[in-house]
This record gives structure tokens, C-alpha cells and sequence, in this order.
């Protein structure tokens, strides 16, 4: 029989199944390093950290950048930093999807 190891996290009761924290944008997207650093400048430390380092993911593409965010609020607060994004990523359009409904 299969046992899990003590320190996994089991979801619902499936020992194949476990979570993992998502890390930050920052680490996974490195080719906008100097964007990023260049937003976190424009925002500020607090809001960066709070706002876009856990975006789930980030592309552009000519004139769009694409921001997928965990929820709909964080959704949000990303639209509200849209112009300072625009600026940082030199782009005309961004759009932000929130993938997850948030549950009051």
C-alpha cells in the first residue's frame, strides 16, 4: 500500500495529490527583471509585493501585456496599477484576468 510522507499536504485525501506555494512572478519571469524593478521603483515596495509578485502569470505580446491573477479582487488591484504598467512594459493595452472567484 502506498503511504504518503508525513510532511506532504494532502488535498482532499488524495496522497498523489499535494499543494505548493506558488513562488513569485519576479523568479519565474525573469526575462522582465529590469521591468520589474523598474515597476517596483514606480509603485513602491509595499504595493509590488503585495500586488504583483503573486500574479499567476505575465506575457506581452507587441502591444499587450497579459496578467493572470489569482482572483478577482486581486484582479482589481492590478487594473488600478494600469498606467504605471503601461508605462514600465511600454505597451498600449493591458488586460488582467482574475482565474479564481473570490468567496465572501
Amino acid at each position: 500500500m502506498f503511504k504518503p510522507a508525513e510532511n506532504m499536504d494532502n488535498i482532499r485525501n488524495n496522497p498523489h495529490l499535494k499543494t505548493e506555494r506558488l513562488s513569485s512572478i519576479v523568479e519565474r519571469k525573469s526575462e522582465f527583471t529590469e521591468c520589474f524593478a523598474r515597476l517596483k521603483d514606480m509603485i513602491g515596495e509595499e504595493d509590488f509585493v503585495k500586488y504583483i509578485e503573486p500574479i499567476h502569470n505575465l506575457s506581452k505580446n507587441d502591444n499587450t501585456l497579459l496578467i493572470t491573477a489569482g482572483n478577482e479582487l486581486q484582479r482589481i488591484h492590478i487594473q488600478d496599477l494600469t498606467p504605471a504598467l503601461k508605462q514600465v512594459f511600454k505597451v498600449k493595452v493591458v488586460k488582467v484576468i482574475g482565474i479564481m472567484k473570490t468567496m465572501f
